[in-house]
């Protein structure tokens, strides 16, 4: 896994425009298991622009019968944040979605095979939602469940990535960021999987000021997550995993 998330941060540094970055991103997904990509950019439906696997006809679909208005997942992604899920069971149910919502999982698993999935709202570095990703499988929410984190984590690393390099060769956000040795020593070691105890013992540091250096490049770089601090920092050049 290590070797594929170097190559791939390492092809989206090389790419030149938003389609080659895309490309990356299926590829990917695809080699985690990940069948449906979405990511799109708007926080409204009449400014969404975006980019899925689904078949064309989907996002017309979607739009012109207001699906928004039933679709928690949409929801949450243009009003929370953080990551939510989203999809049915083996008995076409999932109890911590409302009825509507389940319908509507129910209609993507039967006209596009997905059957669950994740996503998250993206932000640019001060704070304003510029989109989301939808990163979904064809099986149950009982086989999303069973998906290494590890794969899930890479998974959202290399789409919020390939958001942010997106947003910033449309020239709509990433201001210059500057991160200190340690931010950056902090960060490019939670790429190699360490939590804050092991990035302190390597480092010499107490947990305290790891997180203190965390929380600071996290800030900088308008991140929510350490994931998407990451991507981030990759984009930028700040860290090569």
């Amino acid at each position: 896994m290590d070797n594929a998330l170097i190559d791939f941060h390492t092809g989206l540094t090389n790419a030149k425009d938003k389609d080659t970055a895309w490309s990356l991103l299926l590829g990917f997904a695809e080699s985690l298991g990940l069948a449906h990509v979405h990511t799109w950019f708007g926080t409204t439906p009449e400014q969404m622009t975006v980019e899925t696997t689904c078949p064309d006809w989907w996002a017309p679909y979607y739009m012109e019968n207001k699906l928004w208005e039933k679709d928690a997942f949409w929801q949450h992604c243009n009003a929370g944040h953080g990551p939510t899920t989203y999809g049915i069971n083996t008995q076409g149910r999932n109890p911590a979605m409302p009825d509507e919502s389940v319908e509507i999982a129910k209609f993507l698993k039967h006209t596009i095979d997905l059957g669950s999935g994740f996503g998250f709202p993206v932000f640019t570095p001060d704070g304003q939602r510029i989109g989301g990703i939808n990163l979904g499988i064809s099986g149950t929410i009982e086989a999303l469940a069973r998906m290494p984190t590890q794969n899930i984590m890479a998974a959202v690393m290399a789409a919020t990535a390939v958001h942010t390099k997106s947003h910033a060769m449309d020239s709509m956000g990433l201001e210059a960021v500057s991160l200190t040795l340690r931010e950056r020593e902090c960060l490019l070691w939670l790429t190699k999987g360490l939590r804050t105890k092991e990035i302190s013992d390597k480092l010499n540091l107490s947990d305290h000021t790891v997180l203190f250096h965390l929380t600071n490049a996290k800030a900088k770089l308008g991140a929510e997550t350490r994931e998407q601090a990451i991507a981030r920092a990759v984009v930028l050049g700040l860290i090569v995993p």
